[in-house]
């Protein structure tokens, strides 16, 4: 019997479009967040260029609420195709986590 991995592949902003359907993780930073009436988007920055997540539930839009610009974030969900997100694809997600957040130059060291 063989191993199977439950390992979620990490992608780039980049690749999303050929990636529609599957279940993926990307990382980067919080690079701007919009807020409707009933849909909340986060526009995450990799090195790649950006990707779009789209919360929906209450509970997901209330804990984005409060995190700031250039928040350190890895996202994992459902890769859906939409021709307004940036590359024409975004992201449904599942499980989200904030890695960092961002200093300022009082409270950052190194």
């Amino acid at each position: 019997m063989g191993i199977v991995s439950a390992v979620i592949p990490r992608v780039l902003a980049a690749g999303l479009a050929s990636r529609r359907g599957e279940q993926v993780r990307i990382a980067g930073w919080l690079h701007r967040r919009r807020q409707l009436k009933s849909v909340t988007f986060l526009i995450i920055r990799d090195r790649s260029g950006l990707a779009q997540v789209v919360l929906a539930s209450p509970d997901e839009v209330e804990a984005a609420a409060g995190l700031p610009e250039e928040t350190v974030l890895a996202v994992t969900g459902t890769v859906a195709a939409s021709s307004q997100a940036p590359g024409g694809a975004e992201i449904s997600p599942g499980p989200t986590t904030c890695a960092a957040s961002p200093c300022s130059p009082a409270t950052c060291t190194g």
